[in-house]
């Protein structure tokens, strides 16, 4: 999770299941939105095409904000 220097919020996660396969999503929010939700739309970002748990998938959730101008989001 990463808050830019506007005060919009970034979240990767990771999801999975027996039957869905390792996933990494984003989603986020916007400094007016209202407090407590997640306004932006959940954007699948990667998928695994397998469960295995040994996939190391989830270790490479991570965002981070530009650091020349603190807006832009990277993942």
């Amino acid at each position: 999770m990463v808050m830019d220097i506007q005060g919009n919020i970034g979240m990767a996660y990771t999801s999975c299941s027996e039957t869905d396969s390792i996933s990494i999503f984003y989603t986020g929010r916007y400094a007016s939105d209202p407090l407590n939700q997640m306004t932006i739309d959940e954007t699948l970002i990667a998928k695994s095409n397998s469960n295995n748990p040994s996939n190391r998938l989830a270790d490479y959730v991570h965002l981070t904000c530009d650091p020349v101008n603190g807006k832009t989001m990277w993942h």
